[in-house]
């Protein structure tokens, strides 16, 4: 028989070695457990992080689409400040009493056959479109046509005699 101190340690090397597996089948079940709670902490960040590049994507669609706008809008507006200082200038005018029309920038105001009227609903439109004076013939009056649109057209004649024209800044001075 086998001596009882080599047994002894058979029997501490056995319950050694069944202690070493258990432990390393312990240790390997909170590695698996510890890797599975990573990985699931990693699917979320990664989920987020993809959650936030969609969102700044969509953002810089949108800003890139706000600065094209913005640009448009100041092209525009750039337009609109020329448009008004180009129209700054033009005044409006009488060419017969009760008979409106303006005037060219910096051009004096006389009879319609020497100045240069613009039709007054053409230039409401925006278009500057200047009428073409007809003279006074037998059983018709004299006229400022506009070329565009026959309906624009002022009759000169038959109007009211002038008792003192309206200062020609104010288009809503009355003719007394």
């Amino acid at each position: 028989m086998a001596d009882p101190i080599t047994a002894a340690i058979s029997a501490a090397r056995f319950s050694y070695d069944l202690l070493s597996v258990a432990i390393a089948a312990r240790d390997e079940a909170k590695i698996k457990s510890a890797q599975q709670e990573l990985n699931e902490r990693l699917t979320s960040a990664l989920n987020t992080t993809l959650s936030q590049v969609q969102t700044m994507h969509a953002l810089e669609l949108e800003t890139q689409k706000l600065r094209t706008e913005l640009v448009e809008t100041k092209g525009k507006n750039l337009e609109l400040v020329r448009e008004i200082e180009k129209r700054r200038g033009y005044v409006l005018a009488q060419p017969a009493p009760g008979k409106w029309a303006y005037t060219a920038p910096g051009s004096e105001t006389g009879s319609p056959e020497s100045t240069a009227y613009f039709c007054a609903t053409c230039y409401a439109e925006k278009r500057e479109i200047p009428l073409q004076y007809s003279k006074p013939r037998v059983h018709v009056e004299a006229w400022l046509n506009c070329p565009m649109e026959r309906k624009h057209s002022l009759s000169l004649g038959g109007a009211l005699p002038d008792s003192g024209r309206p200062e020609p800044d104010n288009p809503f001075a009355r003719n007394w």
